[in-house]
C-alpha cells in the first residue's frame, strides 16, 4: 500500500493526494528504485506535469537517469552524509516560498 512519505501513514488513494498537491517532492536514496510505488508516483507526476523537486543523494543519479527525464523540475537538490540536514533545510525554505507565492495567486483569485 503506498505511503504518504512526509507523514509516513499509508493511504489507499495516493493519485488523489497528487492530483491535490501543488508540487511532487521526491527524496531519492539507494532504495528508491526497489520501491514501485516511488516509481509510479513518479511516472504519475511525469503524466500529470505536476511541478517536482527531486532531493537526490549523491552518485544515484547516475544509476537512474532516465526516471526523470520529462518531470517539470523546478529545482534539484543534492546531499550526502555530511550535508544532508543543510540540503533539508534549503528543501524546506523553498517549499515555503512556494507556498507563500501560491497564498498570494489564491487571494488574488478570490478578490476578483
Amino acid at each position: 500500500m503506498p505511503y504518504k512519505l512526509i507523514e509516513g501513514e499509508k493511504i489507499k488513494d495516493w493519485k488523489g493526494f497528487v492530483d491535490s498537491s501543488a508540487i511532487y517532492v521526491a527524496i531519492v536514496d539507494e532504495g528508491f528504485c526497489d520501491n514501485m510505488i516511488c516509481l509510479e508516483q513518479t511516472l504519475y507526476a511525469k503524466s500529470i506535469n505536476i511541478p517536482s523537486i527531486l532531493v537526490i543523494k549523491e552518485g544515484i543519479n547516475q544509476t537512474i537517469p532516465d526516471l526523470f527525464d520529462g518531470l517539470n523540475l523546478i529545482e534539484t537538490l543534492y546531499y550526502n552524509d555530511s550535508n544532508r540536514k543543510e540540503v533539508m533545510k534549503k528543501l524546506g525554505k523553498k517549499l515555503k516560498e512556494i507556498k507563500i507565492k501560491l497564498d498570494k495567486e489564491f487571494s488574488r483569485e478570490n478578490e476578483t
